[in-house]
């Protein structure tokens, strides 16, 4: 759980914002329709923390189902050894590898050596 902390604060945080503006438009609304309607602070603190709280809940859940595991690398006690690479050709390999050109292979070639120079 790498971000559970940060997860929960922020949360937290957003649940009581979310909470606290929710009520002030609820409060405004009753204060609209009726007058005489006096604000309650306790209700204002009381969305606030149980914005909180459903915030926090709700930031962790993530961590809770899916919670994130770090696969730790082996170290390697030797470096990788190189493949062997061979020069010889062999005839299964394609030509463009084995250094055989076909008749298209080489027009391709005296084209490219001509636009470049070399077949002056």
């Amino acid at each position: 759980m790498a971000n559970y902390k940060k997860h929960e604060s922020t949360g937290a945080k957003l649940g009581a914002g979310l909470g606290v503006v929710l009520n002030l438009i609820s409060q405004g609304a009753k204060r609209k329709s009726d007058p005489s309607y006096r604000f309650d602070f306790g209700e204002l603190l009381a969305a606030g923390f149980g914005g909180a709280g459903l915030g926090a809940v709700t930031g962790v859940l993530p961590d809770i189902l899916e919670p994130a595991r770090h696969l730790s690398i082996p170290e390697q006690s030797e470096p990788p050894i190189p493949p062997k690479v061979s020069h010889q050709s062999d005839e299964s390999e394609p030509p463009f590898f084995s250094g055989k050109f076909s008749g298209e292979n080489r027009r391709l070639v005296a084209k490219t050596e001509h636009v470049i120079g070399f077949g002056d």
